[in-house]
């Protein structure tokens, strides 16, 4: 399933996990990251990034090291 496809279902399972008053489980805000992220959108993947730390501390390594990466290969697209 392409990326937009991937995301669309995985925003209306949010929007249905946010109405019952469910938490997104571990992952599920990474995984839209990664989809934001091959669809271009930079700042929807950092967001999402950082709603999985916020929620999950323990990931906090994990997402500074991928916001990290992000960061070096928007910049050797540049070169």
């Amino acid at each position: 399933m392409p990326p937009d496809q991937q995301l669309k279902a995985m925003e209306q399972q949010r929007a249905l996990m946010q109405k019952a008053g469910t938490p997104m489980p571990p992952g599920m805000a990474m995984h839209m990251a990664l989809l934001h992220q091959r669809l271009g959108q930079y700042e929807q993947a950092r967001q999402y990034l950082e709603l999985e730390a916020e929620r999950y501390p323990s990931l906090r390594g994990f997402v500074t090291w991928l916001q990290k990466q992000n960061k070096e290969g928007k910049a050797d697209e540049k070169s």
